[in-house]
């Protein structure tokens, strides 16, 4: 069976004047009242673009490596599509067993989504416990926990066997918000984590006072259950570590038609070669819909990134910080010492300020890079962070609880998928290329029940 990936020239008139409509509604929307976090983003100004509008990792990190593109065919045992953190991962868990690998990327390794990827890895990074309970039952969410809890400790061990320091720290995670409304709710997550083994402290408004420098109602400390790491400088260490272990890399190489047959695919390229797998390893996030009929919705998600700063006043332990609600924002620190403020994602815009890929809207991506500065300097008022230094969006693929899908293609023999979503995508890969080595090994992890594509269904049967 044949796959041929096509790209669309154009949108339909359709999209047109639902683009227009939407933009006319975003632009007249009113802001919120209430002294909140919401009000103070909605009162940030329309400032000059002195940001540099370009990705934090590729800007500042030398490229540590390059790699050739295809200009030979090609035969191995398993072919992964994708040069990404989680075809990294990937590449570096079937190297590392033995398996005779190829890793194939149409951008240069580490580009495209890892490029605008957060430097935050968090167990709680998704939904709560709670709304996950709903969408895939109180069992299956509380083991994702779980299994997010120990692949902190995974990736921990992992990148002590490389040989490049990635930045990895070990961090506190938050939860909070400034809604006494909200108070009830995130005790009773407290009291469902803490009664199911998670490190995890209760904060109200008086305790926060003497610690933070923003208004809290009611919050979820949990301890060491996050880290930072510089996902651009981690996927070249396992690449590298990969190729020591006999992998071969070929960058800016597409792949356009994928012949299926009984045991091998044949992968055809632009470069007019070809590779020859007994299993195809599919790991390119959204983009995996040119190969297979998996569903991956694309978002754009928003960052605002500070200069190098030496006091992180009113910040304890430099913790990752997110909200229980709205606003859907994520505040974390790089290993180079910045504040990161990421989020507000939508799925109207691309990462190219155009709404649905064809209206140019740049006013909207701009006024998302201020919301995220005003929430910053709301949040740590004793920080000088008067301008992002680096702004930027990038595009991700979405499920529908917020969980990655691992999982075999059942119309193509030895076929196999990752699509590791959202802001906590580097976490993710580290479970998916684990699992994806376990299928290949049919010794299926147990993670898989967890992360398989059925969950939903079971979750709600």
């Amino acid at each position: 069976m044949k796959i041929v990936v096509l790209s669309s020239a154009f949108e339909g008139l359709r999209h047109r004047f639902l683009a227009v409509a939407c933009f006319c509604a975003i632009m007249h929307k009113p802001s919120k009242s209430g002294k909140t976090i919401t009000k103070i983003m909605k009162e940030g100004k329309l400032m000059p673009a002195l940001r540099k509008n370009e990705p934090l990792w590729t800007s500042i990190n030398p490229v540590p490596a390059q790699y050739p593109w295809l200009s030979h065919n090609e035969t191995a045992q398993v072919c992964i599509i994708g040069g990404g953190i989680t075809g990294a991962m990937a590449a570096y868990r079937f190297a590392s067993a033995g398996v005779n690998t190829v890793l194939v990327t149409s951008h240069p390794l580490g580009y495209s989504g890892t490029s605008t990827a957060c430097p935050s890895v968090r167990y709680d990074a998704g939904e709560s416990i709670t709304e996950l309970a709903k969408k895939i039952g109180i069992r299956t969410a509380i083991e994702t926990y779980h299994i997010c809890a120990e692949a902190l400790d995974s990736l921990e061990k992992l990148v002590e066997e490389l040989d490049t320091d990635v930045g990895f720290a070990r961090r506190d995670s938050l939860v909070y918000t400034d809604s006494e409304e909200e108070a009830d709710c995130i005790y009773d997550e407290y009291l469902l984590r803490k009664q199911n083994g998670f490190d995890v402290e209760f904060i109200n408004r008086d305790i926060a006072s003497n610690v933070f420098s923003f208004d809290i109602a009611a919050a979820i400390l949990s301890k060491n259950l996050a880290a930072d790491v510089d996902p651009y400088r981690l996927t070249h260490a396992l690449a590298s570590k990969a190729i020591e272990k006999g992998a071969r890399i070929y960058e800016n190489t597409r792949i356009t038609q994928v012949d299926n047959r009984a045991g091998e695919s044949i992968l055809s390229s632009d470069t007019r070669h070809t590779i020859n797998t007994q299993t195809l390893i599919l790991t390119t996030g959204n983009e995996c819909g040119e190969f297979i009929k998996a569903p991956t919705p694309s978002k754009t998600g928003f960052a605002a990134v500070s200069q190098r700063l030496d006091d992180f006043a009113g910040w304890p332990g430099r913790c990752s910080i997110s909200m229980w609600s709205k606003p859907n924002i994520t505040i974390s620190s790089t290993p180079d010492s910045r504040i990161f403020a990421s989020g507000l994602d939508t799925g109207v815009i691309d990462k190219q300020g155009r709404m649905y890929g064809i209206l140019p809207v740049r006013r909207i991506p701009e006024r998302k890079y201020d919301e995220l500065e005003s929430a910053a300097r709301y949040l740590f008022p004793q920080i000088p962070f008067a301008k992002a230094e680096y702004a930027f969006a990038g595009s991700y693929c979405e499920t529908e609880d917020g969980l990655p899908i691992v999982g075999e293609e059942s119309e193509y023999q030895n076929c196999y998928f990752a699509v590791c979503p959202g802001n906590n995508s580097t976490l993710y890969s580290e479970i998916a290329g684990r699992i994806l080595l376990s299928m290949y090994e049919e010794e299926p992890l147990t993670e898989l029940n967890a992360f398989s594509y059925d969950r939903l269904d079971r979750g709600n049967s």
